[in-house]
């Protein structure tokens, strides 16, 4: 007779092994998973070190709308129905400004504004008003009377004002107000600003000597602009309007001495367009360009002498030590040598003079005679590209120093690191080929081009159905300087002569917001969606090798190591996600750049022009000439105002 307990060891040993080998796919499965998901991070530029060096994840740096509740209160206090309020919630009632609730109308003194009826929960009641009747700090602030008629409890206005319902509780914030000022001195000292706020009601107006004593009281005594302060005293009271930030001091900068003068002995300025337009509209390239080139051993600059300067002072008396005129620094940079006193630089060699900053360099020039096409093939070049023709279709030019075309980009790649000079135009015919450059664009015209600048842009005649993406402002002021059709993204401003046209082409001009945040939002966008997908697919290997280990299954500490693996890099992905999360809505509340954009035509805007600013919108009706579109602060939005 067979021995049981050997049957059910023989059975438990082969148990044991089918549960090993199903563990060991589970966790190849999830290995693999886990490989593929790195590869896709990698092959997306997500993985952790490039989150982190974008500022997505890691210490890198890269209002809550409270809906209006007319419910009874808690204390079950009821408005009157002719009473109009709003709720309010703080620390302090004080917080609450007349100015924000301008819009309430008054409620007279000795009205009635609410009532609280006493029911069955008379004694909770009673308590709770009782407490409002003996709370000092309410009896002082609240300018109401709590009064019991009949058996309901009234709630008074002492005063004439406004009614607001403040952290459950009625108050009333008087309608007369004394005019008054905040003056404010620069953390440099160097001016002073005040706004006036004024009388309203039966308030006293703002005097000067009010003004003059707060600038006493802040140490203010030097070049106070008295005349303007009587001004603006008189305006505010004239007009009624709250003036903000208005210059009442001024401090005198001190005049530094000067550096020692660098004279250069080559082409610093911009390059001019060099091309003529013929009378039949075509443009002529036969003129030679002006590029800045040297042969070896050129005189490339010389420094001068210093001279002294002059003291200034701040508003607050005291003298500002002006600096003496010194000797500037100038590098000699790649392929520049000095004299013996290093007061002269020379080329070493034959190419591109460039002055960036203090360092001046010569570079190797790369020059294409001819047209980018297939005898040329695509370029990539560290340094600076000139192109006596133009860039084909389909073809792409990449420096890392500037790009000067003397012809045509006709709806090819081309990407400078630096400045990008166009003497013909850019023309784009599939959309898909972008024209970007780090710093400044200078051309003739744009027609159905992709374009990226982190600079200003310089267009001579024609912007027509292009997509303008510019961190700077956008310049079309020479020959027909005009914008017509597709949309213009220009975070300082745009000034041109026309935009848009007498037929209605739909054109769209958006200043003030900065594209490239509104690009890194959709970048870290996408990778969340990436994160997203790996997570799921980590939890779905995960899942049975989880239930085999809860059913008690027996784990090798090498399996159990490759598990705790697997379970990092799902924690890693999840706190990635919950700081890209937080970083995403911290971008998001600094899309609308803080700064001061308009758009100016100096002949005219026609209809279907959209004009973005910020997050306002302003759609043209009907045409206008010399005409200025900006922000205004006092009524949130859009105008137009002469230009």
């Amino acid at each position: 007779m067979a021995n049981p307990n050997v049957f059910n060891n023989e059975h438990n040993k082969e148990s044991d092994l089918i549960d090993e080998k199903l563990l060991e796919s589970f966790l190849e499965k999830a290995e693999k998973e886990i490989s593929q998901i790195e590869m896709q991070e990698f092959v997306n530029g997500v993985s952790s070190e490039e989150l982190e060096e974008k500022g997505f994840i890691g210490s890198k740096d890269i209002k809550k709308y409270e809906p209006h509740s007319n419910s009874v209160t808690e204390l079950g206090i009821e408005f009157e129905e002719n009473v109009e309020y709003t709720d309010k919630k703080g620390n302090d009632i004080s917080e609450i400004k007349l100015e924000s609730v301008l819009y309430l109308p008054d409620v007279k003194a000795g009205n009635k504004i609410a009532k609280r009826n006493l029911s069955s929960d008379i004694k909770k009641t009673s308590s709770q008003i009782t407490n409002l009747v003996h709370n000092e700090t309410y009896n002082e602030k609240s300018n109401i009377d709590i009064r019991m008629e009949d058996g309901v409890v009234f709630f008074v206005s002492k005063v004439n004002g406004k009614v607001i319902l403040f952290n459950g509780v009625p108050y009333i914030i008087p309608s007369d107000k004394d005019g008054y000022c905040i003056v404010k001195v620069s953390s440099d000292n160097m001016r002073v600003t005040v706004d006036m706020y004024p009388s309203m009601g039966n308030g006293k107006e703002l005097t000067f000597e009010e003004v003059m004593r707060e600038l006493k009281r802040l140490g203010v005594s030097k070049g106070i602009l008295r005349s303007d302060i009587y001004d603006y005293i008189e305006k505010v009271q004239t007009t009624g309007a709250v003036l903000n930030d208005l210059l009442i001091a001024e401090g005198k900068n001190a005049r530094d001495g000067q550096d020692a003068d660098i004279e250069y002995f080559f082409q610093k300025e911009k390059i001019e367009d060099d091309f003529s337009i013929l009378p039949d509209g075509r443009i002529d390239y036969r003129k030679k360009t002006n590029i800045s080139i040297v042969k070896k051993g050129d005189l490339l600059a010389r420094i001068g002498t210093p001279q002294t300067g002059e003291d200034g002072f701040n508003v607050l008396g005291q003298t500002i030590i002006a600096r003496e005129g010194g000797v500037p620094v100038l590098i000699a940079g790649e392929n520049v040598s000095t004299s013996k006193d290093e007061k002269e630089y020379f080329a070493e060699c034959d190419g591109q003079v460039s002055s960036n900053g203090k360092v001046l360099n010569v570079f190797r020039h790369y020059y294409v005679d001819g047209d980018v096409d297939y005898r040329t093939g695509n370029i990539d070049f560290n340094g600076n590209v000139t192109i006596k023709g133009s860039v084909l279709e389909g073809f792409e030019v990449e420096a890392s120093g500037d790009i000067i075309i003397m012809k045509s980009i006709e709806s090819a790649k081309v990407t400078a690191g630096r400045d990008l000079k166009v003497l013909g135009g850019i023309i784009g015919r599939n959309g898909n080929k972008i024209v970007s450059c780090g710093r400044d664009l200078t051309t003739s015209h744009l027609q159905n081009a992709q374009i990226e600048v982190q600079r200003d842009i310089f267009i001579g005649n024609s912007c027509i159905q292009s997509t303008v993406y510019c961190n700077g402002k956008m310049y079309l002021q020479k020959q027909n300087g005009v914008v017509i059709g597709g949309v213009v993204n220009a975070l300082c401003g745009i000034e041109a002569k026309t935009i848009g046209n007498v037929i209605g082409t739909k054109t769209e001009i958006v200043v003030g917001n900065d594209f490239l945040m509104q690009k890194t939002t959709m970048e870290i966008r996408k990778t969340l969606k990436i994160y997203k997908d790996n997570l799921q697919k980590i939890d779905t290997v995960l899942s049975p090798i989880m239930k085999h280990i809860q059913n008690r299954i027996p784990i090798s500490m090498e399996k159990k190591n490759r598990l705790m693996m697997i379970v990092g890099r799902r924690k890693q992905i999840k706190k990635n996600m919950e700081i890209m999360n937080w970083k995403l809505k911290d971008i998001e509340e600094r899309v609308h750049a803080d700064i001061t954009a308009v758009v100016k035509v100096s002949d005219t805007m026609f209809p279907d022009v959209t004009v973005r600013i910020n997050d306002r919108v302003k759609v043209i009706t009907e045409p206008c000439h010399h005409i200025t579109v900006y922000y205004n602060k006092l009524n949130q939005e859009l105008d137009i105002g002469p230009f």
